[in-house]
């Protein structure tokens, strides 16, 4: 916690550079120092100088390991990722990242009082490598805050670095812990960090299984990232869930078995031949227990695809025609740029539950969404427009009754 709040200070303490444009790089193989074991996006927004009136902004990642914290632009790694690509195919011209992304690379060690620091130099011409000394910083722990979460002893704190105040006004915690729930309705949560599954049985503390999604000893059919989403239990010990290829590959329903640690592919989940990567592909996984169906709601296309615990398809149930450029696809924030379809799903035991859009994400907040409940074979049975928007969740109660939320409070819905 230390280090990621003085990264955060040193972000800011560094942004007195002045800033033009930067160009892509093809990326050399590195070497591996640490593995991450969270990861945090988060929008940079800043000026060269204090006194600055142009402000510029980025998107970072930071990664998080047992012994490292590193700091990078995301939009600066997408397109030198893409550059990579584009060269390895011998084009002669590069893609090079829009706008003014921040160009420093902050690698921190919990050994010594030195910050790696790379700065993509200006118009290509480079990169400048060198260490800064690391600050001794004297925080301030707020009395009685103390909570344990996922094994960790967190506590808020504030410090001062260079001349200004930093404060971590909430509880770090891994990196979207999925919560589900067991076959007898009691709340779990899968960590991000290495897919061990975590049992609460009062809804207020986590107690380790030493059971994995994807552990170190699972049989897999291929390479798979850490990171897990839309789990459902479908038996004692027996898991669906979403996985990934790693490095932006393409991502699967796949089921797991934590008794044998055994891991296996269902279905592909692809709209295209030619869109095959996970990111034109995200969207909301649901299962039903009853017809041992799974469906998968496409954020970017107005599609549901129904498909058997055997991976064969039941039916693509489209509502609309479909707004997807590929073409948006080179550029670090296009969701931005392209109507979102199903942006949630809930499921019963008879029917799925699908929250849509049809909209650009800057629209969320005038344009009416509405709920379409469908059959577990394709049939659209009824569609609800509602009054209150915008709305990012819901939840089946009972057949004819859910619960949505608002970013605020959540609200029950009659269909």
């Amino acid at each position: 916690m230390k280090q990621l709040l003085f990264l955060s200070a040193m972000i800011v303490a560094l942004t007195a550079n002045a800033q033009i444009g930067v160009f892509s790089q093809v990326l050399d193989k590195a070497t591996p120092v640490d593995t991450a074991r969270y990861a945090v996006t988060y929008s940079l927004d800043y000026t060269c100088h204090p006194k600055a009136d142009v402000r510029f902004d980025d998107v970072r990642t930071l990664l998080i390991g047992r012994h490292h914290v590193k700091d990078y632009s995301d939009v600066i790694y997408h397109y030198d990722s893409l550059a990579t690509s584009q060269s390895m195919r011998g084009a002669t011209t590069l893609s090079n990242p829009p706008g003014s992304p921040w160009p420093y690379e902050i690698l921190l060690s919990d050994k010594g009082r030195q910050a790696d620091m790379k700065y993509r130099l200006p118009i290509g011409t480079g990169v400048l490598h060198y260490s800064e000394q690391v600050p001794t910083m004297e925080w301030n722990f707020a009395a009685d805050s103390t909570q344990t979460i996922l094994g960790f002893e967190c506590q808020m704190a504030t410090v001062e670095f260079a001349g200004r105040k930093y404060s971590e006004d909430g509880y770090y915690v891994s990196y979207m812990p999925y919560p589900f729930f067991d076959a007898s309705g009691k709340l779990c949560v899968v960590g991000q960090d290495d897919s061990e599954i975590y049992n609460s049985p009062n809804g207020k503390y986590l107690i380790r299984t030493k059971k994995y999604l994807v552990g170190g000893n699972s049989t897999i059919p291929f390479p798979l990232s850490q990171y897990v989403q839309d789990i459902s239990i479908t038996s004692p010990d027996n898991y669906v869930f979403i996985g990934r290829e790693p490095n932006g590959g393409s991502q699967y329903a796949m089921q797991a078995n934590t008794a044998t640690a055994i891991v296996d592919t269902i279905h592909k989940v692809a709209i295209s031949p030619e869109l095959q990567t996970w990111m034109p592909n995200a969207g909301e996984l649901a299962y039903s227990d009853k017809h041992n169906r799974l469906a998968f709601a496409y954020r970017l296309h107005p599609v549901i695809d129904i498909f058997g615990m055997d991976g064969e398809l039941v039916k693509r149930v489209r509502i609309a025609a479909d707004t997807f450029d590929p073409k948006i696809l080179e550029e670090a924030d296009f969701e931005d740029l392209t109507p979102l379809h199903f942006v949630d799903i809930s499921a019963s035991s008879d029917y799925i539950y699908a929250l849509y859009w049809g909209c650009m994400y800057s629209e969320k907040e005038t344009t009416a969404p509405c709920i379409y409940k469908i059959d577990w074979t394709g049939n659209v049975i009824a569609k609800r427009v509602l009054t209150t928007f915008p709305i990012y969740k819901i939840a089946v109660i009972d057949e004819d009754r859910i619960i949505v939320w608002n970013g605020k409070y959540f609200i029950n819905v009659e269909l």
